[in-house]
């Protein structure tokens, strides 16, 4: 968690709860704005973007690593 924001970022669950009743409540395709996740969470705008942020990232990694994975496995098949 950025340093910058701890203040504005409540530790007792309540971010977890928040996202809980919006996924449980958003129709199929839905999507909610920065304001109104940091509302259900009880925290500020700033730290649900950068959480985003950070999320991006980890999956944009994840993906190359998968995608690099994938193709050594399909060169090493195509050279057998």
């Amino acid at each position: 968690m950025p340093k910058r924001m701890t203040k504005s970022c409540p530790k007792d669950g309540t971010i977890d709860a928040g996202l809980l009743v919006l996924r449980q409540i958003a129709q199929p395709g839905q999507t909610f704005s920065h304001t109104e996740i940091s509302i259900a969470c009880g925290c500020h705008r700033g730290y649900i973007s950068l959480m985003e942020k950070a999320a991006l990232r980890k999956l944009r990694r994840m993906l190359s690593r998968n995608t690099n994975r994938l193709a050594r496995v399909e060169l090493e098949t195509h050279l057998r």
